[in-house]
């Protein structure tokens, strides 16, 4: 999968943050930009360097579902899904969850230090109180 140059500016650009320490960054694409693309080959590359896990948050079963897809095709990581029936895989270097299912006792079963990199699909929901309580 090619990315388009303002994809690889995005995520040279969100490189770059991180290492001049900034934790929090935010990403504004359009619709039909590539978000997806942008933010699976940012959780692989914090993978790769770091050596951390990356929780993708999504309050959509078509969110969840599509994340999964463009991480396989646009990294080759198999993620591993928290929703509902389905347990993710621990051990998996990216973890797709609904933030409806990481509530409560599900969210109180994984570590506080688990995940390094926390994706919010679709930013705007982040200061609702479901999801303040995962971040």
């Amino acid at each position: 999968m090619q990315d388009r140059d303002y994809q690889t500016e995005c995520i040279t650009a969100v490189a770059k943050g991180f290492n001049d320490g900034f934790m929090k960054q935010l990403i504004v694409v359009a619709t039909g930009g590539g978000k997806t693309v942008i933010f699976s080959k940012i959780s692989k590359r914090f993978h790769e360097k770091r050596n951390e896990r990356t929780l993708i948050l999504a309050h959509r079963e078509e969110l969840t579902s599509q994340a999964i897809a463009k991480l396989k095709a646009a990294t080759g990581i198999d993620a591993s899904l928290e929703k509902a029936d389905s347990k993710a895989d621990r051990t998996a270097p990216v973890v797709v969850a609904s933030i409806q299912t990481l509530q409560g006792e599900r969210l109180l079963s994984w570590p506080k230090a688990h995940f390094g990199l926390i994706v919010i699909d679709e930013a705007h929901h982040a200061s609702s109180p479901s999801y303040r309580v995962v971040i």
